[in-house]
């Protein structure tokens, strides 16, 4: 059994997710604006102007739970209502955080955010890439720091 390196360079953190435009489209069926908003982050506004296209909602869980992946959120007590993707005016994903999330983010020396979205063949699939300080090895210096008197 191979086991996988770790990434050469710490200062980059990937994740990457993939979700059925079916299984969106029926979750939004039952359970409308609802969903966009408490699952997706998106507001009243917002969801009002968005076309709810089954593949713009899934590229948008898929980007959450990308985002989610870099952040390791299952071992840090994360909260998807801490992660928001949004669109910019230039239509490229915007990544936001708050609470837990960008805490986590802090600790791991995050400083900016990637993320591509793309749909095909009935599902959504979505990359996120973060730039962190070279300092930080996937958030220990600050361990480093205060076992060293």
């Amino acid at each position: 059994m191979r086991r996988c390196a770790r990434s050469a360079d710490p200062s980059v953190r990937v994740g990457c997710d993939i979700a059925s435009i079916r299984e969106v489209r029926e979750t939004y069926a039952r359970f409308g604006s609802r969903y966009a908003q408490r699952v997706l982050q998106l507001d009243l506004n917002e969801s009002d102007a968005v076309e709810f296209r089954a593949e713009t909602l899934a590229g948008r869980f898929a980007a959450l739970e990308a985002v989610s992946k870099v952040l390791d959120a299952r071992h840090h007590g994360l909260v998807p209502a801490d992660i928001a993707v949004s669109t910019s005016a230039t239509g490229r994903p915007v990544v936001t955080l708050s609470g837990v999330a960008a805490q986590r983010a802090g600790e791991l020396g995050i400083r900016s955010w990637d993320v591509s979205i793309s749909h095909d063949g009935g599902f959504a699939i979505a990359v996120a890439v973060a730039s962190c300080d070279s300092q930080y090895r996937h958030g220990h210096l600050l361990q480093l720091r205060k076992a060293i008197p």
